[in-house]
């Protein structure tokens, strides 16, 4: 066996550069399909806490528009939307209310965990729930057990840690009936559960309380709009995942009922329809994202406010959402929307006007064989007259097929917790330990790839292979 492995080792040595095209190509392809399988497993399938993903369906997103004058809010779920419309829902077989993650994130601040007798302060993830959020997701409890629905209703302070952070900050884990400080308040240790994976972003936290324990989640205001709009998000179980529609049906009838308690807005049940959000826009006007505005006045309530841009002076009419991309790309913490009427005025630069791109959704009954070669030719014969030219068309499907691989390798392979949530603060510690692994077995599968044809030649006769030659 030795002797085989020497003489593939030496067959290595003398054509280095074809092995090592051989060996990095090789093990390129075969990262590539690890990721891509691992990955599209992680997003997919029931994992645990997890367990009904295909039967799970999510409302996060609400816009209230004003009946009075023009623009609209939009944001997470509010306390009193919640309850009048969410939880009024009789077909889903359970609703679990969280914290909505980007509400955390730019919103909600830090949390820092501490315990008596000791100073230090722990960063901690967190996450306000209800009760049924424990029946929507099976939690795997080491000791003690979830808040009970009496707990939430009273608002009473208790938290479900994980186990690495209960290790953390006692030194032991069977920390039931223990006080743990979280930014300076007072919460009572009901239950440990294993950790969860930081890919599991519905589920994802090191500390789980009840949200009526949260005094900035649940404030109620004055302004119906800051009751609608607010901090949470529904994670909705089916009984079945084909009730998706009639479950979106008895949510628009919900709507409906709610609409007739405001006065001075509406609620739209999906977001609303593409005309409705693309009648926002109608007249000149500015919609920035919620953190932009947070960023330059300090609040979110800036609706009819003024910014400045390039000596043009535009109105703001509606509010997004906050944009995440700062999570990725520093240069772009927020985002602004606007017409483009300057388009038509002859006040955007040619340079700029041959790299516009234009987004477009054809009619379903529409026959898509052939439908570039026939937008092409209409097209010509459209701009004939001026200067300006089409220079491709490319479906919105074939786009999205050639980004999958950079996204699922960048995104996740860099970014994202695959492994466990305890190191999700060392990506690249984890990136270097898979990439050592897909490289030991890369190495495995070259040597014996190398070693049988080897072992295969040591069995001819020295007389057979001069006869072959």
């Amino acid at each position: 066996m030795y002797l085989y492995f020497k003489q593939a080792w030496h067959l290595m040595k003398q054509n280095r550069f074809f092995s090592a095209v051989y060996i990095i190509g090789t093990g390129l392809a075969i990262s590539m399909v690890m990721v891509l399988a691992v990955v599209y497993h992680i997003r997919t399938a029931n994992i645990a806490p997890e367990v009904h993903r295909d039967r799970m369906c999510y409302l996060d997103f609400v816009i209230y528009k004003y009946s009075e004058r023009d623009g609209s809010y939009s944001s997470s779920l509010g306390i009193r939307y919640v309850k009048d419309v969410v939880l009024t829902l009789k077909k889903p077989e359970a609703i679990a209310i969280t914290t909505s993650p980007i509400y955390q994130y730019f919103q909600g601040g830090e949390m820092f965990a501490s315990v008596a007798g000791n100073d230090n302060e722990t960063k901690i993830i967190y996450m306000g729930c209800n009760a049924d959020f424990w029946k929507v997701y099976e939690f795997h409890f080491i000791y003690g057990k979830p808040f009970a629905e009496s707990d939430f209703e009273s608002g009473l302070r208790t938290v479900v840690l994980c186990r690495s952070m209960a290790r953390n900050l006692f030194g032991r884990e069977d920390v039931v009936g223990q006080t743990v400080m979280l930014n300076e308040v007072e919460y009572r240790v009901c239950g440990v559960v294993e950790d969860v994976s930081a890919t599991l972003e519905h589920t994802y936290s090191q500390a789980w309380m009840p949200y009526t324990s949260m005094s900035n989640v649940i404030a109620e205001s004055v302004d119906e709009k800051m009751n609608t709009v607010g901090k949470l998000q529904a994670n909705i179980l089916l009984r079945d995942n084909n009730d998706i529609t009639a479950v979106q049906a008895e949510l628009e009838e919900a709507v409906k009922k709610y609409n007739t308690t405001l006065v001075g807005g509406k609620v739209m049940a999906n977001g609303g329809s593409p005309d409705e959000l693309a009648s926002l826009i109608e007249k000149p006007g500015l919609i920035i994202s919620s953190n932009l505005a947070e960023d330059f006045f300090n609040r979110t309530n800036v609706l009819g406010e003024e910014l400045v841009s390039d000596k043009d002076t535009m109105k703001i009419i509606a509010l997004t959402e906050p944009v995440r991309s700062d999570e990725y790309n520093d240069n772009m913490p927020y985002a602004w929307f606007a017409r483009m009427d300057a388009l038509t005025q002859g006040d955007i630069p040619e340079s700029t006007c041959m790299n516009i791109q234009i987004t477009f959704r054809i009619r379903p009954n529409v026959n898509k064989a052939g439908f570039e070669k026939r937008f092409m030719k209409e097209m010509r014969q459209q701009l004939r007259a001026g200067n300006f030219w089409v220079s491709s068309i490319q479906s919105y499907n074939d786009m999205l097929i050639a980004s999958l691989p950079a996204l699922f390798i960048c995104g996740n392979l860099v970014y994202a917790d695959i492994v466990s949530a305890s190191s999700a603060e060392s990506p690249l510690l984890r990136f270097v330990e898979v990439s050592v692994i897909t490289w030991l077995v890369l190495a495995v599968i070259i040597i014996l790839g190398v070693w049988y044809p080897a072992y295969r030649a040591s069995k001819v006769a020295p007389s057979d292979a001069l006869r072959a030659e």
